[in-house]
């Protein structure tokens, strides 16, 4: 029912209106990233986070709702470190 994040860069699951959800496309323009629409899914917020939980982010109730490479990061701040350490390493 709900896409399931990607199994290589970044998916992003993203709502309308989220400020953080803003700052973090800002963050990851140079970065490959899939976003996920959520607005419409949260009809049923128990049935969206129980399947966002399912892979892997536990009690992460909150936009956006990052992956990487398929496993779960965080939200906007846990993602600023992960970007760093991906340029660290092309640098």
């Amino acid at each position: 029912m709900y896409p399931s994040p990607a199994a290589e860069g970044f998916t992003v699951y993203t709502k309308t209106d989220c400020k953080f959800c803003a700052m973090v496309k800002e963050l990851l323009e140079e970065q490959p990233t899939t976003y996920v629409q959520c607005d419409d899914f949260l009809d049923d917020r128990e049935a969206f986070f129980a399947f966002t939980e399912a892979k892997g982010a536990v009690n992460h109730k909150t936009f956006p709702i990052i992956f990487y490479d398929g496993i779960f990061v965080g939200g906007f701040t846990d993602t600023v470190k992960v970007v760093k350490k991906i340029d660290s390493r092309h640098s």
